[in-house]
């Protein structure tokens, strides 16, 4: 989408879109830093991976959402 805006001249669309796929990109971060904690919390691998693995990007998307509404 990103991609689209910019080659249609919406630059501001197109910095909106970006600031969401970085916040999704990010989510691998997320991911280490909470995989990082389970472990030093001696949680169960088996147990958590799948959880963490779904739930990494959610806070990710919150923040860039939230700093697009205040931005605005």
């Amino acid at each position: 989408m990103a991609v689209w805006k910019v080659a249609h001249g919406e630059s501001a669309a197109h910095r909106r879109w970006m600031i969401r796929r970085y916040a999704l990109a990010a989510a691998g971060i997320t991911l280490r830093i909470y995989l990082g904690t389970a472990v030093a919390l001696n949680l169960p691998f088996v147990i958590v991976y799948p959880i963490i693995a779904r739930a990494c990007w959610v806070p990710n998307a919150l923040l860039a959402e939230l700093a697009l509404c205040t931005a605005r």
